[in-house]
């Protein structure tokens, strides 16, 4: 479904490559545009012959945009068009991580402007927040996102949909370059859907850049991997 350029209340999500840098190293510019190509005409056509609702798909190099319009008015449509959002993101991380191209991403909700080639607006600027706190190749959606108008009192139900990918909210730790102090914030972290080859892909790229290195790419991989190990050996995580 096209989706006019505008003004849209809905869902905005950054999804970004995780370790380019290392990915760079590891398998050369060519190739990794060439996996990049691939990897999103995949992602698009897989979309494409789901089409349930209207989005919008915008590839920004190495990133992409991803928005679901949606009618603030009805609470039913926002929690929908929600669930159809976070689940199809997880499995555009999927197509990405079979290809070895894990994405790091934040999802964030209310106003935006959609022009050519760019979708603006506070949503926006979260969700770039969040993809760059988040403390692996996953995607983060602040606690904040679910309580638009917080006298609504939505919370509740929204986190009784999350519950499948993401049982419980919990703090992700901010560490901002050039800041006096670090900080914390509530969220649920959103892993690709199906996880077997992300995981076995992760576990790969920690041994590959503890290995071989560079340093700083096999610090990120390890934090990377330690904290899905961590995180997956809670009894209530869920597929």
């Amino acid at each position: 479904m096209t989706v006019k350029y505008g003004n849209y209340v809905g869902w905005t999500a950054f999804l970004d490559v995780f370790g380019f840098k290392g990915l760079e190293i590891e398998k050369g510019l060519p190739q990794l545009n060439e996996i990049l190509n691939h990897s999103h005409s995949e992602a698009q056509k897989h979309l494409t012959e789901r089409e349930t609702i209207p989005r919008v798909y915008l590839r920004l190099q190495d990133s992409l945009l991803l928005l679901y319009p949606c009618n603030p008015q009805d609470e039913d449509s926002r929690v929908d068009v929600m669930q159809q959002c976070i689940g199809e993101i997880r499995e555009v991380m999927a197509i990405f991580s079979d290809c070895e191209v894990p994405l790091r991403g934040g999802i964030a909700y209310g106003k935006v402007i959609y022009n050519e080639n760019s979708i603006t607006g506070k949503p926006q600027e979260r969700a770039l927040l969040y993809e760059s706190v988040a403390p692996a190749p996953l995607v983060l959606m602040g606690a904040r996102e679910c309580m638009p108008d917080p006298e609504k009192q939505t919370h509740d139900c929204v986190k009784e949909y999350l519950s499948p990918a993401f049982p419980r909210f919990q703090e992700i730790k901010l560490k901002k370059k050039n800041t006096v102090r670090d900080g914390c914030m509530m969220g649920a972290l959103f892993y690709p859907s199906p996880r077997d080859n992300f995981l076995r892909m992760v576990h790969d790229k920690y041994l590959y850049h503890g290995t071989w290195g560079p340093p700083e790419v096999a610090v990120a991989w390890s934090e990377a991997y330690h904290f899905i190990e961590r995180d997956l050996s809670r009894e209530d995580i869920k597929e």
